[in-house]
């Protein structure tokens, strides 16, 4: 009996039904989609974040070993799974010749490879490096010295000669822009300093919480005269930019609760409007208030969990396809989304069921003369 009151009541009111229930889909379809996406926010930005290059670096203590490393500190670094990434660095000013004169320019020897890979911002002109004799310019140094992938140039430091092949110019927008990178077995031969860095780039991978986690732990592991430095403009600005994420989904949130409550109360109050006289009626013949609350009350249930159902449906490959275009990576299926889409929209109809509420709690002899109807 229930059941088929049930049904008849959705009949009577379809239209002011299909209306709430689109209202609570298109909301749960936005709410669905943004809740989903921000689970696990954190790690999609580390990700991102991972195309910046390093987030830390290593680099000699103030007056300890003349300001360079022991090549033996990237050994400390092997047994840290947090450590993605780590590129030694060896920087001296040499003279390049051009003509019958010398030039200035840093000399950067590092493992190429590697340095490519962390720094997937480099736009190259030519090739990169494959010998052990091969390097490439930065772009300020190869317009100063008149140097085309191709091209050789000769550098002297400290009485010793080295001559490497351009194979590359490269244009990073910092300060390898003014720089030849070359091997780095090959600047410490020059420089006599075999076995010495000026400094490691290191990656460490995830949110911004578990970096500093990982940098303070391997902090305490280094040996003396050895120095961690995060990059704060990566670390922090991860940091932030996750903080204002968070708080963009929650004022959405609040946003699409409000405007999901007004549009099923406006709705709901129509249909509260046509169904008087029936709950008159109903009370007039027997029938409870606990009878004609609970019918509204499974009513609006249904209603919910229909338009969550097509509103997850709807919003999963919306929250695919924000992800995707955004950090590059597809999102998950996270169940605590959809329970918290649930629960929103759950709310924002039994708000905007109250109208109904208050046809049900009034007395039938009320509903019927203020209708203006008879028996």
């Amino acid at each position: 009996m229930f059941v088929r009151m049930l049904c008849r009541q959705a009949q009577a009111g379809r239209a002011r039904l299909g209306l709430a229930l689109a209202t609570v889909a298109s909301g749960a379809t936005v709410l669905a989609a943004l809740l989903n996406l921000q689970v696990g926010i954190e790690s999609k930005l580390a990700r991102s974040f991972r195309s910046l290059g390093a987030n830390a670096v290593l680099v000699s203590s103030a007056g300890q070993q003349g300001g360079l490393l022991e090549a033996g500190v990237l050994t400390r670094l092997g047994g840290h799974a947090e450590v993605t990434a780590s590129v030694p660095y060896l920087y001296v000013v040499a003279e390049a010749e051009r003509g019958r004169q010398t030039v200035p320019v840093v000399l950067a020897g590092t493992e190429l490879d590697a340095a490519r890979r962390t720094s997937p911002w480099w736009r190259l002109s030519g090739y990169w490096p494959s010998g052990a004799r091969q390097a490439v310019a930065g772009s300020r140094v190869a317009t100063v010295l008149g140097l085309q992938p191709g091209q050789a140039v000769r550098l002297q430091y400290g009485g010793r000669s080295l001559q490497l092949t351009i194979v590359g110019v490269i244009t990073s927008g910092s300060a390898e822009d003014s720089q030849i990178l070359a091997p780095l077995d090959a600047v410490q031969n020059l420089t006599g300093l075999v076995g010495r860095l000026s400094m490691v780039q290191i990656r460490l991978e995830g949110t911004p919480h578990q970096v500093e986690s990982a940098a303070a732990a391997l902090a305490r592991e280094l040996p003396p005269g050895v120095e961690l430095r995060a990059v704060p403009e990566l670390t922090q600005g991860e940091a932030a930019l996750a903080r204002r994420i968070r708080l963009l989904v929650a004022a959405t949130l609040v946003l699409i609760v409000t405007l999901t409550t007004l549009g099923v109360l406006a709705a709901l109050a129509a249909l509260a409007a046509d169904r008087r006289v029936q709950v008159g009626v109903m009370k007039a013949l027997g029938g409870s208030q606990r009878l004609i609350f609970r019918l509204f009350l499974t009513e609006v249930i249904l209603l919910t969990l229909a338009g969550v159902g097509a509103g997850w449906l709807a919003g999963l490959p919306l929250s695919q396809w924000m992800s995707r275009s955004v950090f590059g990576v597809p999102a998950g299926w996270h169940w605590t989304a959809l329970a918290a889409t649930a629960a929103a929209m759950l709310l924002a109809s039994l708000l905007g069921a109250l109208p109904l509420r208050r046809v049900g709690g009034q007395s039938p002899a009320e509903i019927l003369r203020s209708e203006r109807c008879s028996l």
